[in-house]
């Protein structure tokens, strides 16, 4: 089944045509790579993928719905998302707060049931909790939990940044090098993932 399809993207910045009749299919359990120099479009895409940019012409479906006028807060809850190669880590906190922030901020939590302690509340933060430390195990974390971000050594610091973006429901862990993924034995989860060239 077409997990993501995406027919005759084109964007232009100007004069500048960034992207032009882009088609792919990424199907559910497959890899594709998406690679090429500096300049040719990958970020592009990527950002179109994700919402930050809207395509001047072509479609875009996920899971068989137009992702035309779903703003990025939306794709994220559909479960697409994007990470950087830069890490994003708040040094502050430690690895299990840094998974769960994402998770929550997704949740639909609102200020007004935190103040008041209602039962959803409660509920969505015991989830974010449980949800961060089963991706805190997949990616072998686990007993960095409560070390603070700023004290793991880079390749540690790497996992915890890519793991599933924004550790988004379903999460998917991302790639090193512009590529779309889906892996079964990561949750189910759904990334995008590019370098910013």
């Amino acid at each position: 089944m077409t997990m993501l399809r995406i027919r005759d993207l084109g964007v232009r910045f100007g004069g500048v045509v960034a992207l032009q009749g882009v088609s792919l299919d990424l199907n559910r359990g497959e890899i594709l790579g998406l690679i090429g120099p500096n300049g040719a479009g990958k970020t592009t895409l990527f950002n179109c993928i994700s919402g930050v940019i809207a395509p001047n012409e072509g479609t875009i479906h996920f899971e068989g719905r137009s992702l035309r006028f779903a703003p990025p807060h939306e794709r994220a809850r559909r479960g697409i998302a994007r990470t950087f190669q830069n890490l994003q880590l708040w040094g502050s906190m430690t690895v299990l707060e840094n998974l769960e922030l994402p998770i929550d901020a997704i949740a639909r939590r609102n200020t007004l049931s935190d103040a008041l302690g209602l039962p959803f509340s409660h509920y969505a933060e015991r989830a974010a909790s449980e949800r961060a430390r089963a991706i805190m195990h997949a990616l072998d974390l686990g007993r960095h939990a409560h070390r603070l971000a700023a004290d793991l050594p880079a390749g540690r610091s790497w996992s915890c940044s890519t793991s599933p973006p924004p550790a988004s429901t379903p999460a998917k862990r991302s790639t090193s090098r512009s590529c779309c993924t889906r892996s079964a034995s990561d949750f189910g989860c759904r990334c995008c993932s590019s370098t910013t060239t």
